[in-house]
């Protein structure tokens, strides 16, 4: 028998556009944490026992994640996935996205990749916390998370 491991790495990109302009004002890339529930819920979907995400959680919590975590540490905000994108051998992309009319007075410093579209509800598939990025009418933000399945 030929045994191969499989690791899961991920990141989080978050864009924030001028919603006049459509012009993109700032982006960062932020590693992010797969929780041990996240694990369970990857090896759950490819067994066929769980749904792949579907939605992507914001909030406003600034508590460092945890391989404990199963929620957000304050959500606010479930966004369905819009797009999925196969960038490269190995990798998926998530992609929604928080127009201008959405999220308006909140203060975003966290995301999280669920299974539910649903405000807390659903299995945490990763958690990652950011520096504050203040949702008003005058930006819309897509939040792209990656991750990688890397054989060793």
């Amino acid at each position: 028998m030929i045994e191969t491991s499989v690791g899961i790495k991920g990141r989080v990109l978050i864009e924030i556009y001028d919603a006049k302009t459509r012009q993109r004002i700032d982006k960062e890339w932020h590693d992010n944490l797969i929780p041990t529930a996240g694990q369970n819920a990857f090896r759950n979907a490819m067994g066929g026992f769980g749904l792949f995400p579907i939605g992507i959680g914001m909030g406003n919590s600034s508590t460092a994640p945890s391989a404990a975590d199963v929620v957000l540490g304050s959500e606010s905000i479930r966004k369905s996935i819009t797009r999925r994108i196969r960038p490269r051998d190995g990798a998926i992309r998530w992609q929604a996205f928080l127009l201008e009319t959405e999220g308006n007075g909140e203060t975003l410093t966290e995301s999280g990749l669920f299974n539910s579209v649903t405000v807390d509800s659903g299995d945490l598939f990763a958690r990652v916390v950011f520096g504050a990025v203040q949702k008003t009418s005058q930006v819309f933000l897509t939040v792209t998370w990656e991750h990688e399945f890397l054989l060793a």
